[in-house]
């Protein structure tokens, strides 16, 4: 909130705003490696409960997501990541992408 300039209390924030769009923003690989991780996360979160467990909110939601859905939607991403272009190969594990 403090680097891009909005609130999500007050809901300032602008939906696809990007903290490189801040001045105040400087590159650091491990920081986007967290930040990739994260975003891992929360993309497969989001296509989880649109695919599975559509309109659930709270404990109804929380009991829908399981965790080998979970990891079967993380590893089937793909998407522009802030250190790379992330995907992952047939094991799980994160391509190379150099």
């Amino acid at each position: 909130e403090n680097l891009v300039g909005c609130s999500f209390k007050d809901v300032t924030c602008v939906y696809g705003s990007s903290i490189l769009d801040s001045n105040e923003f400087a590159y650091s690989m491990t920081t986007s490696l967290y930040v990739d991780a994260v975003m891992v996360f929360a993309h497969a979160v989001t296509r989880l409960m649109a695919d599975l467990c559509p309109g659930l909110t709270g404990r109804e939601a929380r009991t829908c997501i399981q965790g080998d859905d979970l990891l079967q939607y993380m590893t089937n991403l793909s998407f522009q990541g802030y250190s790379d272009y992330i995907s992952f190969d047939e094991n799980g594990d994160v391509k190379d992408h150099h």
